[in-house]
């Protein structure tokens, strides 16, 4: 089942779950059908955008507010920052990271998983093979 993440009547995000097993954070995310990232949502209808935005990557998706970019650089300073978590543990100390599109969140042990359930589907979306 693939749920999308709705703000401002936009499609930010959308990510495949297990429909017995919805994480309790995706409770308010509404059944996607086959739209993506930078549809329109009018609370019935999802409607494909007329043009693609000018980088989708870059625009990026929101958590708690910040709007985070996807790119290559974005992915490979997010995978330094949760291999720290992982080998640090209850050391890691909060981290303030800059997304390519210049938006900052600060990473903490409390956050970061559900930073990773939004972020790490959307930059996934840009590479989904056809079904």
């Amino acid at each position: 089942m693939r749920l999308a993440l709705i703000v401002d009547g936009v499609v930010v995000n959308v990510a495949e779950v297990d429909p017995d097993n919805v994480p309790e954070f995706m409770s308010d995310w509404v059944p996607a059908g086959t739209a993506g990232p930078g549809w329109l949502y009018d609370g019935e209808i999802f409607t494909a955008p007329s043009a693609a935005p000018a980088d989708s990557k870059l625009v990026g998706v929101e958590f708690q507010g910040v709007m985070c970019s996807a790119t290559a650089n974005d992915q490979n300073g997010l995978a330094a920052v949760l291999l720290a978590i992982q080998l640090q543990g209850p050391n890691f100390q909060p981290t303030r990271f800059q997304f390519d599109n210049g938006s900052t969140l600060v990473i903490t042990l409390a956050n970061w998983e559900a930073f990773a359930a939004v972020w790490l589907p959307f930059r996934q979306s840009f590479f989904a093979v056809p079904t």
